[in-house]
């Protein structure tokens, strides 16, 4: 790819209303006639102040040439608007609404195909029903890897400090919503594989969760757990027959032969030996069938 070229544009951009996003005596002035199409030349002798810069990028196959791409900042999205119909497969608009003080909205598109309609968002700073839908498999951000040394390797490491008193907030957060009728919906998928001539010596975990106090601290007087599972179903869902707070699942001949593994609890969660009084019931569903583990009011 050849170098980034700032247009003389860049230092001409100004925005007056949300109507003003692009100001041109010309709105062809982006027109593309072709791969070479000279985008920076119309810009210089036509200004076209939300164009803020260009690349020129090759194509797949090496044998077409380049593409010109211009890089636009406007502050409404770009889906739709005819003036960007014209912009080359590959465009990126920086859509940013923007006050005297803060980003109050920001969003990255990617133009992927033919027309006004077709951009992709690829980053967005709140949700928004705007974007082009993906109607095949993809990824919306891929990050790829490999360790050849020792040592631990982590793909994302995420850290946040609440340093104010009362705030809340999660160092890492998923959320998957359909609303059509999906065949699977997961909040998080993690997988942890030992692949071809590979092996272990120490632990292989799908998870690990982890709850842990500074050393001399203690923890507070509210609700405390290194897992916590929640159901927030309203009265309106139906189909609850197989509804369950934990599912365990075989997917391979080679079976687990421990549904549990508990070490180092002893004198903790782990008491007595021997049940009192019956108090109720654990339900649980075995292989189609409901079964129930018996629960004591006090142990010896």
């Amino acid at each position: 790819m050849k170098a980034l070229k700032i247009l003389k544009s860049l230092f001409a951009v100004r925005f007056y209303t949300a109507a003003q996003d692009y100001v041109s005596s010309n709105a062809t002035v982006i027109a593309n006639s072709g791969a070479t199409a000279a985008l920076i030349n119309q810009v210089g002798s036509t200004r076209f102040n939300n164009v803020v810069a260009q690349m020129y990028l090759p194509y797949s196959d090496t044998t077409s040439g380049e593409i010109n791409i211009p890089i636009i900042h406007c502050r409404n999205t770009p889906v739709g608007d005819a003036v960007y119909a014209n912009l080359p497969i590959g465009s990126i608009a920086i859509q940013a609404e923007i006050t005297s003080t803060a980003i109050t909205d920001l969003q990255l598109w990617i133009k992927g195909g033919s027309g006004a309609s077709d951009w992709r968002k690829i980053l967005a700073s709140s949700e928004s029903t705007s974007a082009t839908a993906y109607t095949a498999a993809k990824s919306l951000v891929n990050i790829r890897g490999t360790n050849s040394g020792t040592g631990d390797f982590r793909a994302v490491y995420g850290k946040i400090v609440l340093s104010g008193a009362g705030g809340s907030g999660e160092a890492l957060r998923g959320y998957a919503s359909t609303t059509a009728a999906a065949s699977a919906c997961r909040g998080a998928h993690l997988t942890a594989e030992v692949g071809t001539a590979g092996s272990v010596s120490g632990c292989a975990y799908g998870a690990t969760i982890q709850l842990t106090t500074v050393t001399g601290l203690t923890l507070s007087d509210g609700i405390v757990a290194a897992l916590e599972l929640v159901s927030d179903l309203t009265s309106a869902v139906t189909g609850m027959t197989k509804a369950s707070f934990i599912r365990f699942s075989e997917l391979q001949s080679n079976k687990m032969p421990f549904l549990f593994e508990i070490t180092t609890a002893s004198g903790g969660c782990i008491g007595a030996t021997t049940g009192g009084t019956p108090a109720g019931t654990l339900k649980i569903d075995h292989n189609g069938t409901t079964k129930y583990i018996q629960m004591y009011s006090a142990a010896s």
